[in-house]
Parts: structure tokens; sequence; C-alpha cells
């Protein structure tokens, strides 16, 4: 008896520590590839930005590009608000995940995965200092670029929120955007 509830545990454990584990940067990308294909706006859900993709050909669309060296998400493409950003492995050794934001406020934000706090359910970027002046902007909210994007993914990867937020920014602070897609 001691051995079965010992052992339940032990697992249970075990399962909880792998659903939080870091994430390594093939799973990153790995996992931005799943994102593959046109997903639709959850309506009413969106805030900042997103607002404004009304006429967009698609809410939000993902594709491989390079023989799957890439992942090009493209925001609202069709519309006077279409943004694009261009993710890839960093190198030979797979050692990070960046990206490149073409957007909307006329400048490009670059980005590397936060290896350390982005699990299955949810990756985040943030501001790659090596990359990009941008990051160390004096002005509120990074200057008016996005300083982090978080990808939540739920419903069995079918749906998927990202949230755009300048540099010091928390959730529904003034210039924080929040789009919310469905496949």
């Amino acid at each position: 008896m001691f051995k079965q509830i010992f052992f339940a545990l032990l697992t249970s454990l075990v399962l909880m520590v792998s659903a939080n584990a870091q994430m390594n940067s093939k799973d990153v990308f790995e996992t931005l590839q799943s994102f593959d294909g046109e997903w639709d706006f959850v309506a009413g859900e969106q805030r900042g930005s997103c607002t404004r993709g009304a006429d967009a050909d698609a809410a939000i669309e993902f594709k491989m590009i390079g023989k799957n060296t890439a992942v090009q998400e493209d925001l609202m493409p069709g519309s006077a608000y279409q943004m694009v950003t261009m993710y890839h492995l960093e190198d030979l050794n797979d050692k990070d995940v960046i990206g490149a934001h073409y957007c909307v406020k006329k400048n490009q934000p670059a980005y590397r995965a936060d290896l350390k706090n982005s699990t299955d359910e949810k990756i985040i970027f943030k501001c790659d200092k090596t990359r990009t002046k941008l990051c160390n902007s004096k002005e509120p909210y990074g200057g008016s670029y996005v300083d982090s994007v978080t990808y939540e993914i739920s419903d069995n990867g079918d749906a998927l929120t990202i949230h755009y937020m300048g540099r010091g920014q928390k959730l529904n602070d003034p210039g924080y955007t929040r789009c919310k897609f469905t496949r």
C-alpha cells in the first residue's frame, strides 16, 4: 500500500515538473511551427492594435519559409495595420530562437526567446539588447515599441493569445495590446 501511494505521488510530481519544465530553443521553434495556418480573431476579445484589423484578410497567419528554417507571423494581413515578425533558430548550434518585428510604428525591435521562463503553455520573447538599441530607450513603455511578446497557448493548441507589451508595461496598461485567436 505504501509503495502504491509513494509511486502515485512521485508520478504526480514528475508530471507537474515536466509540464512546467524550462523549454529549449528547439522546443520553442517547434511550437512556433505548430501555429502554421490562418487564425481568426475571437470576437470582442481584442485590445490595442488588434482592434484595428477589421479589414484584414485573416486575423493572423503563420507560415514556414526557407525550407522550414524560419517562421513568418503575419498579423492582420491585407489591412493598413499589417505587421510581420520573423523567427528562426539563431545559428547552427540552435542556441536561441530570435526574431525581428516589422511594426506599423516604423521600428524593428529584435527579440530573443526567454527560454528560462517559457513553458509548453507560454512562450516569451524579450527585447534583445545585443541586436537593437530600442531596448535601452528611456521613453515610457519603451518609446512605443514592443519590448516583450508572450504567446499563451490553450485549448489543445487551437487557441492563442498574444500579449505585446512595452518595457515596464503590465497587463491592461495604456498602449498594451492583446490579440486573441482561434483556429
